[in-house]
């Protein structure tokens, strides 16, 4: 089973629409619903999308990240989209677990450390 992308949003830019004014602007949360295909129910998936310039840009202290970041040289939401699939491929599994688990290496989870 391939896990499905059925929405993605942000708080931070209208994702769909916006266009960075420089290449230290793209730093933003992401939002990816993600589930099981042929299903209506999905998962949230939260991870950093930003450029070198960005994390340089918003960096708080010598750390600037340790998870949950996509990094692109330059943005384009075509690109992003074209990644985002290129990881669903890699986080097939047998069944959702199994799925969620791969995805975790990508993404922060809604349910991670949820007991």
């Amino acid at each position: 089973m391939r896990p499905k992308l059925k929405r993605l949003s942000s708080s931070d830019v209208e994702i769909f629409w916006w266009e960075p004014e420089t290449l230290a602007d793209v730093y933003f949360q992401l939002a990816l619903e993600i589930g099981e295909p042929d299903t209506v129910g999905q998962h949230l998936f939260y991870v950093t999308v930003a450029t070198p310039e960005g994390l340089r840009a918003h960096a708080r202290g010598a750390v600037m990240s340790d998870r949950a970041v996509l990094v692109l040289s330059e943005f384009s939401l075509s690109t992003l989209r074209k990644h985002i699939a290129t990881i669903l491929e890699r986080c097939e599994g047998w069944n959702w677990g199994e799925c969620s688990t791969k995805l975790q290496r990508y993404f922060a989870w809604e349910y991670e450390d949820h007991k």
